[in-house]
């Protein structure tokens, strides 16, 4: 009864806001407009992107706020959050340009596109696409982040995805508090705050964050939208969630998400046809329009391939699981696959490319609370933990089990936010069913049980991240990337030379996220094609003893530095030469050789 008064009560209040249904359609016709003549104009961020930005925010403002605010967050409650949050930060800022220590390409490769937006390289982000097909939006969040601080660009490619991993556990404990109460959502951001798998996402440069980020945010709106009665916040989660479509890819699970979402709300309420079609068509018509200008310069093919390309459905992916589980059966292979997937809470995940955690993607004591949790969600049969648990299953089945990638972890991502809030549930359960009746007791005894429990989660996963993962396993210091990092150091107007030319990476512009004075040669170019206007420093990746001999024949005064790793064993070796020595480079660079008759001439 009190639902259908409410939206009986909104449906009249649209009735008599003549104007505002008038300046809907208007924004609506005029963004769909702009988006269509998008690709044909070229723009940058010219008036037509403006006349979108503008059909948007006109979009949103034309429908009436909430008929219904949920009490605020009491203070003690955001007090403890901000301790959370403080956690969190304190475990992703120190350090995050050296830990960890490798560098993969397809961490380089994103910064470059970002890099590429800071220099104008790029169209306007929200109408093309970049590397492995993924829309540029994706990459304008650290491509900000390189505008906006003096680091130097892969290191603020790292910074940007530990910003982005805090806005992600600020939504989800948003989104949990919404759903399970708020002492869920302070547990929940607790385990997300010190776990090794959001940690890890947090403190590299891949865009991973983005796919925890993107869906807790939108669902939050979307769930608040409904839980307000608000149908400016049902606008506003459509348009946010068009644009969240547009970050790394696991995020499109939002396309099965927020109609499970929604459906799971309009059950629960038991709301009428017509309601569920008004809030469908208002948050449809949202994602339609931040999507518009994407969808109408790039085929739908492009958008699409990537995700497809990696489906079990493709033949080539299937054949490779064939072989790999040693069957012939579609089911088979689902079945292994799926099997494989579920490996990662307890084995070891592809937490990023080319590297492996050292264990599970959770600890022990966060792995009990998840598997607590999805048993008390099956017993009690509560829509907003049903979801969360569809939400995780939905997320396993299509992102990774179904996938080319089994262990990727980086793809179950979209579902993290679930799989934390999961074991945030249990840990309420516990404390609603072990309430003491004692007030001193839950004073005392109950805060530091938590307490002791919550310093062994946190040094597990520390002990997972900063000691085994990022010191002794796959995050070990290889010779590259620490010539990167020597290069950022010392980027100071002075030219840098690789030798040898024939290098892997000496002549890639993916260095330039570090400093963009490099150039590769070869040892016959020493010195001829050295500039002699301003210092130089020479790297040389092996241990080639022919060019180090040549480097100190002809700069007999630059100061030489062998870089070794942790564990003593060589990486590079530099040499730098000032001004001086490189006008006399020439010079000292001829040396005698034998002649036919025994004598000897300058070469």
């Amino acid at each position: 009864m009190v639902e259908s008064q409410t939206e009986a009560r909104s449906v009249s209040m649209t009735g008599h806001l003549l104007p505002m249904v008038l300046l809907r359609a208007v924004a609506v016709v005029a963004g769909i407009a702009a988006a269509i003549y998008w690709r044909a104009h070229e723009p940058g961020y010219g008036w037509l992107f403006w006349g979108w930005v503008i059909c948007l925010a006109a979009y949103i403002g034309s429908f009436p706020p909430a008929l219904r605010r949920e009490r605020p967050i009491a203070r003690p409650a955001w007090v403890l959050f901000v301790g959370i949050l403080g956690l969190a930060a304190v475990l992703r800022f120190p350090d995050i340009y050296s830990v960890p220590g490798n560098i993969s390409i397809d961490e380089l490769l994103p910064g470059l596109e970002a890099l590429h937006i800071t220099q104008g390289g790029k169209p306007n982000v929200f109408g093309s696409i970049g590397w492995f097909t993924i829309p540029n939006l994706t990459f304008a969040i650290p491509a900000v982040i390189m505008q906006l601080t003096p680091l130097s660009p892969f290191h603020a490619l790292r910074l940007s995805s530990a910003l982005t991993g805090l806005a992600g556990i600020l939504s989800t404990f948003l989104l949990c508090r919404r759903l399970l109460g708020t002492r869920a959502a302070l547990a929940t951001s607790f385990f997300m705050s010190v776990g090794f798998w959001h940690l890890h996402n947090s403190r590299t440069g891949f865009p991973y964050p983005q796919s925890s980020f993107g869906p807790s945010l939108v669902l939050y709106l979307l769930v608040r939208a409904q839980q307000d009665h608000s149908r400016l916040l049902m606008a506003a989660a459509g348009v946010v969630c068009g644009l969240a479509l547009q970050l790394y890819f696991p995020v499109r699970i939002l396309l099965l998400l927020c109609p499970l979402f929604m459906a799971g709300d309009w059950m629960s309420v038991r709301l009428s046809w017509r309601g569920a079609l008004q809030q469908s068509a208002i948050f449809s018509v949202g994602v339609l329009l931040a999507l518009a200008p994407l969808v109408a310069s790039v085929p739908l093919d492009s958008l699409t391939m990537h995700s497809r390309d990696v489906l079990i459905t493709r033949p080539a992916v299937r054949l490779t699981l064939e072989r790999r589980y040693a069957v012939t059966s579609l089911q088979d292979v689902v079945a292994g696959s799926l099997a494989e997937a579920t490996r990662m809470f307890t084995q070891w995940a592809d937490v990023a490319v080319l590297n492996r955690s050292p264990q599970g993607l959770l600890d022990r004591g966060t792995l009990a609370m998840l598997l607590a949790g999805v048993v008390l969600v099956l017993l009690q049969g509560r829509a907003y933990p049903l979801l969360l648990l569809l939400w995780g299953v939905v997320t396993l089945l299509f992102g990774v089990a179904l996938s080319d990638a089994p262990r990727a972890s980086y793809r179950l991502a979209a579902a993290m936010p679930a799989i934390y809030m999961l074991a945030g549930f249990a840990v309420d359960r516990a404390l609603q069913a072990t309430e003491a009746p004692q007030r001193w007791y839950r004073l005392t005894i109950r805060p530091l049980i938590l307490l002791a429990l919550a310093a062994w989660v946190a040094h597990e996963n520390y002990q997972s991240f900063f000691e085994r993962y990022s010191r002794d396993g796959d995050g070990k210091l290889p010779p590259w990337p620490a010539a990167m990092r020597f290069l950022a150091s010392q980027c100071d107007g002075r030219r840098f030379y690789f030798v040898p030319k024939a290098d892997l990476l000496s002549e890639s512009e993916t260095l330039d996220l570090f400093c963009s004075d490099h150039s590769a040669i070869e040892a016959t170019d020493i010195p001829q094609r050295v500039d002699t206007s301003r210092p130089a420093t020479f790297i040389v990746m092996a241990q080639q003893f022919a060019t180090l001999n040549l480097l100190n024949r002809c700069y007999p005064t630059g100061h030489i530095n062998q870089h070794q790793g942790p564990n003593g064993l060589p990486l590079f070796t530099s040499m730098d030469v000032d001004i001086p020595a490189l006008l006399d480079g020439p010079k000292n660079c001829q040396t005698p050789r034998p002649t036919e008759d025994g004598s000897r001439q300058p070469t």
